[in-house]
């Protein structure tokens, strides 16, 4: 088992997603992408980007951390960001600053031992916890910057 852990952040927004913009004029938008390359299809995925945690942040990494990350290549990205939309089922749109950690150094198993939930499965973590919150920060902070501020339709 060695899957990246993601932290999501959705929110309300008062912007059209593509989903909503196809489904109100779905032969435009096509003619739109056929002609300009431009509008819902040309970005169907959101907007990725793969980086370090910022050097601010690895200050506070204690040195089990540091040594774990040694593990990867120099030029391996620690965090994946991707920010998009879909539609909510009512006319609106759900925002979603979604944040990944692409160098999760989990190991073990997880068994299956009952047919509950409750029973639960047991993973081993080799990187502290404080790694996992520094995943969050980048979309939080994300999510608060001064141009996405105006488009919330509650306050988070």
């Amino acid at each position: 088992m060695w899957d990246p852990i993601f932290v999501d952040i959705l929110w309300e927004v008062n912007t059209p997603c593509s989903g909503t913009v196809i489904a109100a004029n779905p032969a435009g938008v096509l003619q739109e992408y056929l002609h300009d390359a431009a509008g819902p299809y040309s970005s169907a995925g959101g907007y990725f980007s793969y980086e370090k945690i910022p050097s601010d942040l690895r200050k506070n990494f204690t040195a089990r951390t540091v040594n774990a990350l040694k593990w990867f290549p120099d030029d391996w990205p620690e965090v994946n960001e991707l920010g998009f939309g879909f539609p909510d089922g009512t006319g609106g749109t759900i925002g979603v600053m979604s944040t990944a950690l692409m160098t999760p150094l989990s190991r073990g198993n997880v068994s299956i031992t009952s047919s509950s939930s409750k029973s639960g499965g047991r993973a081993v973590h080799t990187i502290p916890l404080h790694t996992f919150v520094i995943v969050f920060l980048p979309a939080h902070v994300i999510s608060r910057d001064s141009f996405l501020c105006c488009i919330p339709i509650i306050p988070e």
